[in-house]
């Protein structure tokens, strides 16, 4: 099966009808479990169903009869059918193998019918005149580079008087040789970041194989064991820590930016031997970052928009917003003594309030008393009472001041505004546009317009 394909090498479906049929063919109408898609048929065409079971043994490629025994057939010999192919419209030429289907399903009359065809590509008779057999499927393949834009057309020959036909149509893209796949250190790193974060965990299959439908957030090497060599995943809505991916060796590019991850920026990012473009914008980083990243002048580095994150080589300063606390280790004990000294003043604060209360109760006593002595001695001397404030004791210092109250407000916070060496202004790196797979050439009469 597909032995017109060299063995080494892969074969990717671009395109799998059927004509003529309602509905899909699959296992078990197909041994080998290949899925064909009933076509659209174009208004001009003709649709016809055999009147007796197609045989197929034959066939290089071993089509289930199912296919076989509808067609489409053209309106008169002078239409032509054009071929869909399913090559996406922004391929450059890609190898391609098609097979191609055919079985009449009219029993002709020899004598006077007679429908022969030949394969067109690009204008060019490719092959010797098709002369499909009733009850009998016969198979012409086709192997070359083509595109979106290559014409494939089957055209009656000068001879015949019935028009084209056609049953099933196949369409590969033929792989380069096939190896073990991508590196195996960068699929487990990969693994990793997927368990990590679910946004990832749609892209399924080899990462960078075939090279045509590698990973949209990736980009690898052409070597044959292919390598990671970029990661895109800007504005992915990733969250938390970044995991360790550090067996991807031959990363040269990581754009992160434009997510939520927080936590320290990891070190094993400043060991990746051929990284040159990091960015880590807009995103939840604290804590310093690696002089292993910001001290490497061939990186191009990225981290503004993080402002939990410390300038390399500086400590990570935290504001003391406690002013009793001491925050200058060179000031001496004088400041220590001040605060200790301002913090006993405030203590006794309530007992000097207390105690200028109770020297107020004695001294109306005392007045209450010299009256009532008074009244009865009417013939003392008039008592005179004076009252004074002992130090420490009334609401005044011992200067005579009044003595208020200090509120000790706490201190704002420090700006650290610390520009980094070699952090520069933030590239945003778009990922690759997504393919087309869909678009596709369009002739006179498109008979696979699935």
């Amino acid at each position: 099966m597909y032995n017109q394909v060299d063995d080494n090498k892969g074969l990717i479906l671009s395109w799998r009808l059927a004509f003529g049929t309602k509905d899909i063919v699959k296992y078990p109408d197909d041994l080998y479990d290949r899925i064909w898609f009933p076509a659209n048929k174009p208004a001009v065409f003709r649709e016809a169903t055999s009147a007796v079971t197609v045989v197929n043994t034959y066939l290089d490629d071993y089509p289930p009869t199912a296919v076989l025994e509808n067609a489409f057939i053209a309106p008169n010999t002078s239409s032509t059918i054009l071929l869909k192919t399913g090559l996406p419209s922004n391929f450059n030429e890609v190898q391609v193998y098609m097979s191609m289907y055919f079985a009449e399903v009219d029993e002709l009359d020899a004598n006077l019918q007679e429908r022969s065809f030949n394969f067109y590509v690009n204008g060019v008779d490719v092959s010797d005149p098709i002369v499909p057999l009733y009850g009998e499927a016969i198979q012409r393949s086709w192997k070359g580079f083509a595109s979106s834009n290559t014409s494939f057309a089957l055209e009656a020959t000068s001879n015949s008087t019935l028009p084209p036909l056609i049953n099933a149509l196949e369409v590969y893209t033929i792989t380069d040789e096939l190896t073990d796949g991508t590196s195996a250190d960068d699929v487990g790193a990969l693994d990793e970041l997927q368990k990590k974060f679910e946004k990832l965990q749609g892209w399924k299959g080899d990462p960078c194989l075939p090279s045509t439908f590698t990973w949209d957030w990736l980009n690898c090497s052409t070597t044959a064991t292919p390598r990671v060599t970029a990661l895109y995943l800007s504005g992915y809505d990733l969250s938390g820590s970044v995991p360790d991916f550090s067996f991807m060796d031959a990363l040269e590019t990581i754009d992160l930016h434009n997510n939520s991850l927080n936590g320290p920026i990891p070190d094993f990012l400043g060991t990746l031997p051929k990284l040159k473009t990091l960015n880590l914008a807009n995103n939840e980083f604290s804590g310093p970052v690696p002089s292993s990243l910001s001290k490497n002048t061939n990186l191009k580095l990225t981290v503004t928009g993080n402002p939990d994150l410390c300038t390399s080589g500086k400590s990570c300063k935290t504001t003391n917003t406690n002013t009793n606390t001491d925050t200058d280790t060179n000031s001496g004990n004088s400041a220590n003594n001040s605060s200790r000294k301002n913090k006993k003043k405030s203590n006794k604060l309530p007992a000097k309030l207390g105690g200028s209360a109770a020297a107020l109760v004695i001294f109306f006593v005392g007045l209450g008393s010299l009256a009532i002595l008074h009244l009865r001695r009417k013939s003392a001397a008039v008592a005179t009472a004076t009252t004074g404030q002992a130090t420490n004791k009334g609401g005044n210092g011992p200067d005579g001041r009044a003595m208020g109250l200090q509120m000790m407000g706490n201190a704002g916070p420090t700006v650290v505004d610390e520009i980094m060496v070699n952090v520069h202004d933030q590239t945003a790196v778009e990922a690759p546009n997504q393919m087309d797979h869909q678009q596709a050439h369009r002739g006179d009469h498109d008979t696979s317009n699935h």
